[in-house]
């Protein structure tokens, strides 16, 4: 019996040394340390070692791309990063699932998302604008997107990976070219801007001169910083996001005409085109989209700067009346009420 558990102590033992080799082989060697650690005393030394690793990363994000904001939202936004930091540390020995392959990029990324957190519901006008610029840049064949030392950089394809950022050039819509001021082409617009750079720029550099080009315009009505970053608004924001999967597992569910009907009107938001935060958040790929359209992705990128569209456009496009389109939107939002409602209509 004493034999048989001694063996059973080895057989853990020899599985929790290969657990923790496999976690050391997904990790940033420098995570070694929390990964080993056997007590909460290590444990909280190597934790404290990693995040001052982290700090400076942190740190020179906030001073290139927080620059223009208050030091009391500069200091919550670094709190919410350094604590969500905190969050995933404590989760990477445990399995490798949280694993941090790269603990430089994860910083970084972690650093532009709380940023980003904070631009949203602060300057939503802007944040909507920065997205759009994302997307043409890692969508048109012509621009491209990269990380640089001194934030995140754009340029024309041939540019990329280039150590050179140069300043934004001084552009008034009084020296601007006309597919600068061209609003319904985006594209256009940072073609242009980039031409007249004649070297990569900053990605927040560009959307500054396209808000300022466009008069993009904000709101008046924003939340505090303190409701931002709270641990009640976070919890808000997931389970809005939540919400909206089940919304879109649900539009999937409707007539294609309906979801046309629906899917290329739906604002969300200050008018925005639903579709693209449903992208945005990763509620659905661009694909999935197109497939619930019954359209080749290259038919949706070509509407994507034009959504939402008004129902004579999608009338056309559906080959039925106005009126038609406006009657395919209503059923289909009253099926949805249904369905979220009860969940058991499914005719």
């Amino acid at each position: 019996m004493a034999d048989e558990g001694t063996m059973a102590l080895k057989d853990l033992d020899w599985q929790r040394g290969r657990d923790i080799r496999m976690i050391l082989s997904s990790n940033d060697p420098r995570l070694a340390p929390l990964i080993r650690a056997e007590d909460d005393a290590s444990r909280e030394e190597a934790m404290e070692e990693i995040v001052r690793m982290a700090e400076p990363v942190v740190d020179g994000i906030l001073g290139r791309s927080g620059a223009g904001l208050q030091p009391e939202n500069i200091a919550d936004i670094r709190s919410t990063i350094m604590f969500r930091l905190a969050q995933r540390l404590a989760a990477v020995p445990l399995s490798d699932a949280a694993a941090i392959a790269s603990l430089g990029d994860f910083v970084a990324t972690s650093a532009y998302n709380g940023l980003h957190d904070f631009f949203r519901v602060r300057f939503p006008a802007r944040a909507r604008l920065k997205n759009r610029t994302r997307y043409v840049l890692t969508h048109d064949e012509r621009l491209t997107m990269w990380n640089n030392p001194r934030g995140v950089a754009c340029g024309l394809r041939r540019w990329h990976g280039s150590d050179e950022v140069a300043q934004p050039p001084a552009i008034a819509k009084e020296n601007a070219s006309l597919p600068m001021l061209a609003r319904h082409d985006l594209g256009e617009t940072v073609l242009a801007i980039l031409g007249r750079s004649g070297k990569p720029l900053l990605v927040d550099d560009v959307v500054a001169l396209v808000a300022q080009l466009w008069d993009v315009v904000e709101v008046e009505t924003v939340p505090t910083t303190e409701a931002l970053l709270s641990p009640d608004a976070a919890i808000e924001r997931i389970e809005q996001r939540q919400t909206l999967a089940v919304v879109w597992e649900e539009i999937c569910r409707l007539r294609a005409p309906q979801r046309a009907a629906l899917l290329l009107n739906l604002r969300y938001a200050d008018s925005a085109s639903a579709i693209e935060w449903l992208v945005l958040t990763g509620i659905a790929s661009f694909d999935a989209i197109a497939a619930a359209l019954e359209m080749a992705p290259e038919g949706l990128a070509e509407l994507w700067n034009e959504l939402p569209l008004d129902d004579l456009r999608i009338a056309a496009m559906l080959g039925v009346s106005r009126q038609q389109v406006i009657n395919l939107r209503s059923a289909a939002r009253k099926r949805l009420s249904r369905r979220m409602g009860t969940g058991d209509d499914r005719r």
